[in-house]
C-alpha cells in the first residue's frame, strides 16, 4: 500500500479562523526561544506531566489570550487494505491461539512511540518489511509477522503533521511553519538504545493533540522512522479488533537485509480455525520471501 491510496476525509476540514488570532498572539522571536528553551530542557525530562507542561509552555499564548490549536490532518485506510505487525519470538510454541497475534499483555509492555509502560497498542505497518525494520528483528532471529485486513474505511489521524492552512499572511504563515515542524521534528527524533531520548516526548504529543474520540478517527498513522518510505499504524486493543480482521500469521526466521526487500524463511503459516481461538497450520511448504 502507496501513502498516496489513503484518502483525505473532507469531512475533517482544518479551521483556518482559529489560527490567525492564535499565531498574531506570539512573535515570531517567542516562538523560537521557547522551542529552543525546550531542546535543551526536554530530552531529560522522563515525567510525562513535566513534558506536558513543557509542550504548553511553548504553545500557549502569552497571558494565555487563546489556547494552543491544532490543525489535524486525517486519512482513511481503505477497506480491504493489509496492514502487518511483527513479534520477535524464541520458539514457534509462543504462537498457539488468537491473543498471540494481537497486542501484548499490558505487564509485558514498555513505553513505545504511542504509549506509556504497561499501555497495550496494536502498532501495525503498510508492508512486512517495515513491520520487521519496526520490531528491530536482526539478521538470524525468529520473529512471527501478522497479517490483518482493513474491514472498512479506517479514518486514521496524522500524528506530528498537521493541515495546511489558506489565507493565512506571509507572518502567520512562517510562524506555522516553526510550529509545524517542531511537532514532526518531536515526534520523528529516533529514541536512543542508552534511554537517552526515551519515549516520552512522542507519547505526550500524540495523546495531547491527536487523541480523538472513535467516531472522528480509529486509529493513529505516522512515517516510519526504521524504514524510511514506510506507514506504521497504531490502535488501541478494543478498535484493533473491531477494525481489523485477523488473516494469518507467517513464522519467520530473517536471513538479511537490505535497502529495498529483507529476505526471510517462513516455516510455518497459521490460521484462526473457524469459532475457536487455537491457530492452526495451514503450511504446505516452507519458502523463502523478499
Amino acid at each position: 500500500m502507496e501513502t498516496d491510496d489513503l484518502a483525505f476525509p473532507s469531512e475533517y476540514p482544518a479551521c483556518p479562523e482559529s489560527w490567525a488570532p492564535y499565531l498574531d498572539s506570539m512573535t515570531l522571536n517567542e516562538i523560537e526561544s521557547r522551542i529552543e528553551r525546550f531542546d535543551q530542557i526536554a530530552w531529560t525530562l522522563g515525567s510525562p506531566e513535566r513534558l506536558r507542561d513543557e509542550l504548553y509552555a511553548v504553545l500557549t499564548p502569552p497571558h494565555r489570550s487563546s489556547f494552543p490549536v491544532v490543525s489535524a490532518e486525517f486519512r482513511n485506510i481503505p477497506e480491504a487494505t493489509n496492514v502487518y505487525r511483527v513479534r520477535q519470538i524464541s520458539s514457534p510454541e509462543q504462537i498457539k491461539e488468537s491473543a498471540d497475534v494481537w497486542h501484548a499483555p499490558p505487564n509485558l509492555v514498555g513505553a513505545g512511540r504511542l504509549n506509556r509502560e504497561q499501555e497495550s497498542l496494536l502498532y501495525t505497518a503498510n508492508s512486512p518489511k517495515v513491520a520487521i525494520a519496526e520490531a528491530r528483528v536482526q539478521v538470524g532471529d525468529m520473529f512471527a509477522l501478522s497479517e490483518y485486513e482493513a474491514a472498512h474505511d479506517i479514518p486514521v489521524v496524522l500524528v506530528g503533521q498537521q493541515a495546511s492552512i489558506a489565507g493565512l499572511n506571509a507572518l502567520q504563515a512562517t510562524k506555522k511553519r516553526l510550529l509545524d515542524a517542531f511537532f514532526l521534528r518531536i515526534f520523528t527524533t529516533p529514541s536512543l538504545p542508552n534511554g537517552n531520548r526515551p519515549y516520552v516526548a512522542t507519547e505526550v504529543l500524540a495523546k495531547e493533540f491527536y487523541d480523538y474520540p472513535a467516531d472522528v478517527c480509529t486509529g493513529w498513522m505516522y512515517d516510519s522512522i526504521s524504514s524510511p518510505g514506510g506507514v506504521n499504524f497504531a490502535f488501541r486493543p478494543d478498535e484493533s479488533q473491531r477494525v481489523l480482521q485477523f488473516k494469518c500469521v507467517h513464522l519467520a526466521r530473517l536471513l538479511h537485509t537490505g535497502p529495498e526487500a529483507y529476505g526471510w524463511y517462513m516455516f510455518d503459516v497459521k490460521r484462526q480455525r473457524a469459532g475457536r481461538d487455537e491457530l492452526v497450520s495451514v503450511a504446505t511448504n516452507p519458502q523463502g520471501a523478499d
